[in-house]
């Protein structure tokens, strides 16, 4: 098996890791940290679904915390928060 082979490989299993959901807990984890170093507060996400092939993506559970006293009610809260994105072909032939 040749270099070429392995990379064809390791390609192969991370498309299988992506479309199955395998990476989406660390897809949670990379949001979550992007999310609070934008925000400066504390986030919280449940779960995280990406649709890959269908370009969507879904996420549970959303909750942003800001300096707000405990026991009271979050910043912001939402069960669940829904994108589609789509490829639209531009006047000149190319996607745009």
């Amino acid at each position: 098996m040749g270099a070429g082979d392995v990379d064809l490989l390791g390609i192969a299993l991370v498309i299988i890791a992506v479309g199955s959901g395998l990476a989406n807990p660390l897809l949670r984890r990379v949001l979550i940290h992007r999310m609070e170093t934008l925000t400066g507060a504390r986030v919280e996400i449940r779960t995280v679904s990406v649709g890959w092939f269908s370009l969507s993506a879904t996420v549970n559970g959303l909750v942003v915390h800001g300096k707000e006293p405990a026991g009271t009610e979050p910043l912001f809260s939402v069960e669940q928060a829904a994108s589609d994105c789509a490829l639209i072909r531009s006047g000149d032939g190319g996607l745009g």
